[in-house]
């Protein structure tokens, strides 16, 4: 930054730093200025035609005029505001014209005082080179005036008036410069936040405690997944809160001593998990705090190890062969993969089921046929009833194969027919299996799938009925994952 314009060596950052104040609060001033010069102005012209005093009337049409100008040039290039703020603004030192010798000395002087207000409030939101050129020559015009008026010069108003513009031009450059380095402070600080990932490599996260509301809230993380108790239905806010409230260090809640100027590296613990988090304070207030994993548990490592098998496993699955036993292998296979996956989908359901009866039908032994609505669609947890679907077709199989077997009857010369219905019954969707299915025999399986039990109370409405309905739950309370 240039010590005696202030401008910042860097063009791109100079006109950030010009867009940014040019939203805030340069072009709301700006546009004040100019509705409210346009109408004293106006009402002026008005008074003056009413009064009859045409010498004065030509000042204010001048003005009348000049924001004609200035007003569309802001509107079409905004970046311009700044000059033409600037030109606006000197041009409000012509109105001491307005005045006579018979305008009483303090109205003069009220209508003086105003005046200056309105000009310092231009300064302060114009650059320091812009104030300083607006300071001279509104010095230059005022005591130009006054000496022509009163045919008289006065040493003590002309230092006077010089000691002024020294002491306001030397406030604005303050002011200017420390305008600049708040916003190089926050450039600065949003640089830190994208490159604060980089710099910890580790686990972490970064909270700041909001006093009024009571609770912490997230402003960065990396890897927040590996901290113990992470649960990936809920926000990374709810899970940073969750983490804080439930691990203790010496029978206190680690949020609690969040709360207090806690600095270093500590052990916490919950139940029988223990391990060491490090805590660094930043502000000066030390509200925000970055808190990181250093040591990580065998849980974490586990989980850790649990991505890269479900990789291998999806690569194996993309490249195994479509033989019928290897597809019921790679369906256990994804079934263990995506067991906790909770991703929500449009699910079609005609679709996803036409599908299986496909896979299913190619094992000759089975006929598996779809009825009713055909257009049913609902958002759900497109992986979970995918692996549930899978896990009633394979007992449905199982029972029609031990109920052929009791009849004894060579399954293998006519496939066996097995229906399957949809429809929306009120405001639940329902799959209907077979009404022929032995009941008992199916029920004594599906409480005895180790699937089924695991996910059934997430995806189903209501538990399966004695006439083998199953009804889909539509309600998620999460969103869509693309």
């Amino acid at each position: 930054m240039n010590n005696f314009t202030l401008k910042f060596f860097n063009p791109e950052l100079e006109l950030q730093y010009q867009n940014e104040k040019i939203q805030k609060i340069r072009k709301r001033v700006f546009y004040l200025f100019m509705a409210l010069g346009l109408i004293l102005n106006i009402t002026k012209v008005i008074l003056d035609i009413i009064e009859i005093k045409p010498f004065t009337q030509y000042i204010n049409y001048i003005l009348v005029g000049l924001i004609s100008i200035l007003v569309p040039i802001s509107i079409k290039w905004p970046l311009y505001i700044r000059y033409t703020l600037m030109v606006a603004n000197i041009s409000t030192a012509l109105l001491q014209l307005n005045f006579t010798e018979s305008t009483k000395a303090q109205m003069y002087y009220n209508y003086g005082s105003n005046f200056t207000q309105f000009q310092t409030c231009a300064y302060f939101v114009s650059d320091f080179i812009d104030s300083v050129v607006q300071v001279i020559c509104h010095t230059i015009i005022k005591t130009s005036i006054t000496i022509y008026e009163t045919r008289n010069i006065d040493p003590q108003d002309i230092l006077m008036s010089v000691g002024a513009a020294i002491i306001i031009s030397i406030v604005i450059y303050i002011c200017d410069s420390n305008s600049r380095k708040e916003f190089l402070q926050n450039i600065c600080e949003n640089i830190w936040d994208q490159q604060l990932p980089e710099i910890i490599k580790k686990p972490y996260f970064q909270v700041s405690y909001n006093k009024a509301l009571l609770q912490f809230n997230v402003l960065s993380w990396n890897d927040i997944d590996l901290f113990p108790s992470y649960c990936d239905q809920m926000c990374q806010g709810c899970n940073v809160r969750n983490f804080l409230r439930l691990f203790k260090c010496d029978e206190k809640d680690l949020g609690q001593m969040l709360q207090q100027v806690t600095t270093g590296t500590i052990q916490i613990h919950y139940g029988k998990q223990k391990f060491k988090i490090r805590i660094i304070n930043i502000g000066v207030d030390y509200t925000n705090k970055i808190i990181i994993l250093d040591d990580t548990l065998t849980q974490n490592s586990n989980h850790t190890l649990m991505i890269s098998i479900k990789k291998t496993m999806s690569l194996y699955l993309k490249q195994s062969s479509n033989k019928s036993y290897q597809t019921f292998f790679n369906w256990g296979m994804m079934s263990l993969v995506l067991i906790n996956d909770f991703t929500i989908q449009e699910i079609q359901l005609c679709k996803l089921i036409k599908k299986l009866n496909a896979i299913f039908q190619k094992q000759k032994l089975f006929d598996f046929f779809l009825r009713g609505d055909q257009n049913i669609v609902f958002k759900g947890y497109i992986n979970l009833i995918r692996i549930y679907l899978i896990q009633v077709y394979l007992i449905l199989i199982q029972v029609y194969d031990h109920q052929e077997k009791k009849k004894k009857r060579k399954c293998e010369h006519k496939p066996i027919p097995i229906f399957i219905s949809i429809y929306k019954e009120i405001d639940k969707i329902c799959i209907q299996l077979p009404p022929t299915t032995n009941y008992l025999l199916f029920i004594c399986k599906y409480t005895k799938n180790i699937f089924i039990t695991q996910i059934e109370s997430t995806i189903l409405a209501a538990p399966l009925s004695n006439d083998l309905k199953i009804y889909l739950n539509t309600c998620v309370p999460f969103k869509i994952i693309d």
